[in-house]
């Protein structure tokens, strides 16, 4: 390999450092903006109806910009239930055929949505 004045070493880096900023560290930038942005746009459900309905949409893969998809106003809380021993929040939402409930149920630290077509059984807590 030949040996290259000190001086011609350090332009070939600083050209080589340009062309690398230039096509992979700029672009990546972008990139990463755009990504930001799109994704800022969606917002974590806060409250429990508006996880419901998330939950929902999801299961019939409908989108939430869609006026005709399940919206929160859809769903009719039905009160808190204590189903095996843990309380269960049930909604009841608008279906084709027969009434369906969505159920939320706090287990362990963690929130449980669930789909049924059974009503709420067992003791009202609220």
């Amino acid at each position: 390999m030949p040996i290259l004045h000190p001086k011609v070493k350090k332009r070939w880096r600083n050209w080589l450092s340009r062309l690398l900023m230039v096509f992979l560290v700029v672009p990546l930038i972008k990139f990463i903006a755009l990504l930001k942005l799109k994704f800022s746009n969606m917002r974590n459900p806060n409250t429990p109806e508006e996880q419901v309905a998330a939950y929902l949409r999801l299961e019939y893969g409908e989108d939430a910009e869609d006026p005709d998809s399940l919206q929160i106003s859809d769903l009719t809380y039905l009160g808190r239930f204590n189903v095996d021993c843990f309380p269960t929040d049930y909604w009841q939402y608008p279906t084709s055929d027969q009434p369906a409930y969505a159920t939320m149920t706090m287990r362990d630290g963690t929130t449980e949505l669930s789909m049924t077509d059974e009503p709420p059984s067992g003791e009202r807590l609220s």
